[in-house]
């Protein structure tokens, strides 16, 4: 076995070169060959000029790696990476590409990354076996993520089109047969503009561990003391978020606290409908109004929908929520794998651990 310290770290120019792909714009004669700019596959090419490497966002998604397998097209968006096959395989290459992340040294106004800032980078170099050994070993996270990454789409869809046919009535869950009633959402869901809260801490901690909420993908933006203020929600009193500005909701059934302006609290007026029902009635809503509508919250009172008996909504809810609960099941998977794999390249691909080949 190989000590770690005899690993020799060589200079990125020494092992590969780099160069610009060709064309600001994208060739796209619907041929067979991918086109690949500054973060993966942008069209569809009858000519190639690339195969089998990676290619790193020049301009744009600056410093993106993705992996190009087979011939392709790369244009002047994206940077062709070559090894040198003597010296160090490819795969690999792309791996040590991607743990430099290359995105903390973008320059300019809009960030680009040149040919030349390669020049300074350093990279570990074992023996090319052990290197396709590395390479096999993070490929197989990379596959399993990649097929989480289909299923959970597929599960997404599934769930999307169940959510359209549910609650439209156009699918009725076995037993449920009544007509649904026309109301107004301002019937079934009241609302409020609470408070705003600083955030006291990016991490959870025992000082800060309620979480401050905010609109779009973040959704936990947070975390302030648990005394500060009044607690919104618990699971025997869901709250659902709504963002006024970007009409995205979200659905809160533990402590919180709301940090965007913009967001509105609704509750339901009575006990006779199921709240996670209403959380996906307003989300299939808020897909069907227009863009210039925005704000329309506010004004919520005025729109009409059909709603089942409070037992069908509790039934579609449950139905609903098993598919979000198994999605969330496979997203929590994933992230579990990628930070695996981020722990297994800091040993395998800085030289602190050799593999027994």
């Amino acid at each position: 076995m190989v000590n770690p310290t005899q690993i020799k770290k060589r200079m990125l120019k020494e092992v590969a070169t780099f160069k610009y792909g060709i064309g600001n714009t994208i060739p796209s004669d619907g041929g067979k060959y991918p086109v690949y700019g500054c973060n993966g596959i942008v069209g569809y090419t009858s000519k190639y000029n690339n195969e089998d490497t990676p290619i790193i966002g020049h301009i744009g998604s600056a410093g993106v790696v993705v992996w190009a397998e087979g011939k392709h097209y790369v244009t002047y968006n994206g940077t062709i990476c070559k090894a040198n096959d003597n010296i160090v395989d490819k795969h690999y290459l792309y791996y040590q590409l991607q743990f430099l992340k290359l995105e903390n040294y973008l320059k300019g106004g809009q960030p680009f990354l040149s040919v030349s800032d390669f020049d300074t980078f350093h990279i570990y170099v074992p023996s090319l076996k052990e290197q396709k050994e590395i390479a096999h070993i993070l490929g197989i996270f990379d596959r399993h993520m990649d097929n989480l990454t289909r299923l959970i789409e597929k599960k997404k869809a599934i769930r999307d089109g169940a959510l359209e046919d549910l609650m439209n009535g156009k699918i009725r869950l076995d037993g449920f047969h009544g007509e649904w009633k026309e109301e107004s959402l301002g019937n079934l869901l009241k609302y409020e503009q609470p408070q705003n809260y600083i955030v006291k801490s990016t991490k959870y901690s025992n000082e800060f561990k309620i979480p401050v909420l905010t609109a779009g993908q973040s959704f936990i933006l947070g975390y302030t003391h648990e005394n500060f203020g009044i607690k919104r929600a618990s699971k025997e009193n869901p709250i659902l978020l709504f963002d006024d500005f970007t009409t995205s909701v979200q659905f809160a059934d533990f402590p919180f606290k709301v940090k965007s302006s913009a967001m509105k609290l609704l509750t339901l007026s009575d006990n006779e409908n199921n709240i996670y029902f209403m959380y996906n009635l307003l989300k299939r809503l808020s897909y069907e109004v227009e863009t210039h509508e925005r704000h329309w919250i506010s004004q919520f009172a005025k729109y009409k929908v059909f709603v089942p008996p409070y037992e069908e909504q509790q039934a579609v809810a449950e139905v609903l929520k098993a598919m979000e609960d198994e999605i969330r099941l496979l997203e929590k998977e994933f992230d579990k794998i990628k930070q695996i794999k981020e722990g297994a390249m800091e040993e395998l691909l800085m030289g602190q651990f050799c593999l027994t080949i």
